[in-house]
């Protein structure tokens, strides 16, 4: 719907953006089909009889029409201007790429050019998407059991968790996930990264720490010394209760990444304390970073 209101210039009276007969009716009537040039090939007597010079008039503006949609497409989606970046492609699609959709398109309405692609490269137009398995990825988590197993999933809360652009690592992860030995490289990608907000929150805790302590010092002020030890007492607590967690009483690191403490061959395998223990000391690490 985006693409053919931009590409046409004007909004399409739909009832949804899933409806699919509206939709389909506005691309026989507007897209392989243009009133302007109907009416000035039109018969003045005849109706639904057009002129010489019709058919190849129509011709002209659906190849046009077409090629410029599947480039807007192609652009809408690498620049990902829709905040939920959803897929360009059908999961159950033939085409996963806007190159093929081109050479399909010349393959039944252009014969004889060759690869359409090389030809239009000489006017500057190229398109670049093409959807992978990563992409059509569903990252909903229904059962902890098992579906944190892959470690794609872990990889994208990682993404989340450290602020990381989206699709960071994507690059080194291997989609699909079928054996064992992908998904404990998936995994150990996954906590690697996530590595880096268990250190910043032990940086962030240390630095308040230390600067609280520094103005208790030279202030000798009664109320600022309670606070820090409220402070610690309540990150002391909080770690008790985080069954083991990353960083000790001051908030420095025990010394143990979080591939040592969580082998990715026991998340790999569904160890259910392991997984729980993993979650638990992200949120207690993300959580921290508000506190502190």
């Amino acid at each position: 719907r985006l693409g053919l209101e931009t590409v046409f210039g004007e909004l399409l009276l739909l009832q949804s953006n899933s409806d699919v007969i509206g939709m389909t009716h506005y691309i026989i009537y507007r897209l392989l089909s243009n009133p302007d040039i109907q009416r000035r090939f039109a018969h003045p007597t005849v109706p639904h009889s057009y002129s010489k010079g019709y058919e190849d008039a129509v011709k002209k503006y659906l190849t046009k029409k077409f090629l410029v949609l599947v480039l807007f497409l192609d652009a809408a989606k690498t620049g990902k201007i829709i905040d939920h970046d959803p897929c360009l492609f059908r999961k159950d699609s033939t085409f996963k790429s806007s190159r093929d959709i081109i050479l399909e398109f010349a393959r039944h309405f252009l014969s004889g050019v060759g690869d359409f692609t090389k030809h239009l490269g000489y006017l500057g137009y190229f398109v670049h998407h093409q959807q992978r398995a990563l992409d059509e990825f569903d990252y909903a988590v229904t059962n902890l059991a098992t579906d944190l197993r892959c470690g794609i999933r872990l990889g994208r809360v990682a993404e989340i968790l450290t602020k990381a652009t989206v699709g960071t690592l994507s690059g080194k992860m291997r989609v699909p996930a079928v054996s064992r030995l992908q998904k404990v490289h998936n995994t150990t990608v996954a906590l690697t990264h996530m590595q880096s907000l268990i250190d910043g929150a032990a940086r962030q805790h240390n630095n308040t720490s230390t600067g609280a302590e520094n103005i208790t010092r030279k202030a000798s002020a009664t109320l600022a010394c309670e606070t820090l030890m409220s402070k610690r007492r309540f990150l002391a607590d909080l770690k008790t209760l985080g069954g083991g967690g990353v960083l000790d009483g001051d908030g420095g690191p025990v010394g143990k990444s979080l591939c040592e403490q969580f082998p990715p061959s026991d998340i790999v395998a569904g160890h259910r304390e392991m997984t729980l223990g993993l979650i638990w000391t992200l949120i207690y690490n993300s959580q921290l970073l508000l506190l502190v």
